[in-house]
């Protein structure tokens, strides 16, 4: 096998600044497909009833016809990085055959040589969310990354979690 395949790749050396920098690349061009609503960083999202959701070693065949969605995944330890691109519709395999040019690349590549990975995410544009803001956990008294912060914007609640880059000036 390629030493260079995506397979025996470690994604797992890739930083925010390679995600931003691969989402910045492609963001028009992932965005002018019909079907592709956003795109963000973050971890690939792992279906709960895959094998590999349990075991790292479980790996599965990378199309699959059930959609990936918030509410049926999640991430795990073993999750590469990756650039997470947002679709309004799940296509199957028939419809990836014959609409090529809508299919959302597993791998994005930069002009270094860089790869990173896809992860699709099946989700519906809402005006309000599917389900009420019951319970949010507050780490701790210190306010940092991954802290859950509310706001009311047109009589409609809102939750964001917080984030930092820190830069020297050079690297970030």
């Amino acid at each position: 096998m390629n030493s260079l395949s995506p397979s025996n790749r470690d994604f797992f050396s890739l930083s925010v600044r390679d995600l931003l920098e691969a989402r910045e690349a492609y963001h028009v061009h992932l965005s002018r497909m019909e079907r592709v609503i956003g795109t963000a960083i973050g971890r690939f999202l792992i279906r709960r009833k895959d094998k590999d959701f349990k075991n790292p070693n479980g790996h599965e065949k990378r199309y699959k016809s059930t959609k990936r969605t918030l509410d049926n995944s999640d991430i795990r330890k073993w999750s590469w990085p990756c650039v997470l691109v947002f679709v309004e519709s799940w296509l199957t395999k028939e419809e990836m055959d014959a609409q090529p040019d809508d299919v959302v690349p597993s791998f994005l590549y930069l002009p270094d040589g860089r790869m990173i990975p896809t992860c699709v995410v099946c989700a519906s544009l809402e005006e309000e969310p599917s389900r009420p803001i019951s319970h949010l956990n507050f780490p701790s008294k210190l306010v940092g990354g991954g802290y859950p912060v509310l706001t009311d914007v047109q009589t409609s609640q809102h939750v964001v979690s917080l984030g930092c880059l820190v830069t020297d000036g050079e690297s970030i």
